[in-house]
C-alpha cells in the first residue's frame, strides 16, 4: 500500500482518526508521518516499533536496564504479572490486571494530557506489525460476543426495567470481552471506560445481594 500523501513510498505507519464519531483510516510512509503532528509517535516507533517502546515513552519509564519507578514493582495478584513486565510486553496476563494496572495507566495519562479523556487524534492502531495474533485467531463465538457488546453496552443505559443478577452478569461478560478487544486495538481510553463500567455492574450485583 502506497502512502496516501506522497503516493510514492510504501505506507508503514497506520492509524485511525475519529472526528464527530466518524472513523477514517490513514496510511503514511515514515517521511510523511514525520512531517505531521503524529511525528512524536513515529520517533517512538523508530527501530523495532514495539508497543512497549511507545508505552515506555508515554509513561516515562525506561525501555531496558534498571527500572527505578516504584510502579514497576506493582504485581497483579491473579497472574503475578508486574507493571514493569506489562509495559515491556504490551499485554495483560489476566482479567484482574485491568483492575490493578488501570489506575496506574490513568495516572500516567493524566500527567501527559491533564485528563484521562482524550481529545483530538487517537492513533490506537499504530502499526500493522503490532496487531495481536490473538485477535486474528479469535473464534466466531468471541467475535459474536464482542459485537453484541457494541450494542448491548450502549443499550443497557436505556433499559428502564430493573436489572437482575443474571442480566448484570451477562453485561459484565460482554463488557469484559469488549474490554479485551479494546486493549488489543490499543484503545486504552475505551478500555478504561469499560473497566469502570464493569466495576459499576459488580457494585450493582453487590447491592442486589444485600437487598435480597
Amino acid at each position: 500500500m502506497l502512502c496516501e500523501i506522497c503516493g510514492e513510498n510504501e505506507a508503514t505507519f497506520h492509524y485511525s482518526e475519529v472526528v464527530n464519531g466518524n472513523k477514517t483510516e490513514h496510511h503514511l510512509c515514515s517521511e510523511c508521518a514525520a512531517k505531521t503532528d503524529i511525528s512524536y509517535y513515529t520517533n517512538l516507533l523508530d527501530g523495532e516499533g514495539r508497543l512497549g517502546q511507545l508505552l515506555s515513552g508515554l509513561l516515562g519509564m525506561p525501555i531496558g536496564g534498571e527500572q527505578d519507578d516504584p510502579k514497576t514493582h506493582v504485581v497483579c495478584p491473579g497472574c503475578h504479572l508486574s507493571y514493569g513486565e506489562f509495559i515491556k510486553n504490551s499485554a495483560f496476563g489476566c482479567a484482574e490486571c485491568y483492575n490493578v494496572f488501570g489506575p496506574l495507566l490513568d495516572e500516567s495519562i493524566k500527567k501527559i494530557q491533564g485528563s484521562v479523556n482524550h481529545q483530538g487524534k487517537k492513533p490506537y492502531r499504530l502499526m500493522k506489525s503490532m496487531r495481536s495474533t490473538n485477535a486474528e485467531n479469535m473464534s466466531e463465538n468471541e467475535a459474536s460476543v464482542i459485537a453484541e457488546a457494541e450494542d448491548g453496552i450502549a443499550d443497557s443505559t436505556k433499559q428502564e426495567k430493573k436489572p437482575t443478577r443474571a442480566s448484570l452478569e451477562h453485561e459484565i461478560d460482554v463488557a469484559d470481552k469488549r474490554l479485551k478487544q479494546a486493549v488489543l486495538e490499543e484503545d486504552f481510553e475505551e478500555a478504561a471506560r469499560l473497566r469502570d463500567y464493569i466495576k459499576d455492574l459488580r457494585g450493582q450485583i453487590e447491592r442486589l445481594d444485600e437487598n435480597a
